[in-house]
């Protein structure tokens, strides 16, 4: 099935046994990740997004940022466009080129 009732199913199996559940995303297509975010927070779930590597692998530039902070990754620019635009998400603070913390690696919780 599709993302949400996917995650619905596992969400209930996780309650079930007491635990908690998240999601970590590894997606490159901005609009699956758009979705699957979308999806994880309207279970109430925990998301982690990760942003593209572009080919980079010192695992000491990983950062963590909400998504409304990170500046320099066109994945997640576009993952949250997708979520303002296709799903009611509210802007976040302003961005400028070359500002912010989130590296090109790093993801967050959130929705901006």
């Amino acid at each position: 099935g599709d993302a949400s009732s996917l995650l619905a199913e596992e969400a209930a199996v996780a309650a079930e046994r007491g635990e908690t559940l998240a999601l970590l995303d590894a997606v490159d297509g901005y609009r699956e990740k758009a979705a699957m975010a979308v999806a994880a927070i309207e279970l109430g779930l925990h998301v982690v997004l990760c942003g593209a590597a572009g080919g980079r692998s010192d695992p000491t530039l990983v950062r963590v940022a909400d998504l409304v902070d990170v500046a320099e990754d066109g994945l997640l620019r576009s993952v949250r466009r997708e979520l303002r635009k296709k799903h009611a998400f509210p802007p976040g603070a302003p961005q400028r080129k070359g500002g912010g913390q989130g590296g090109g690696q790093g993801g967050g919780q959130g929705g901006g």
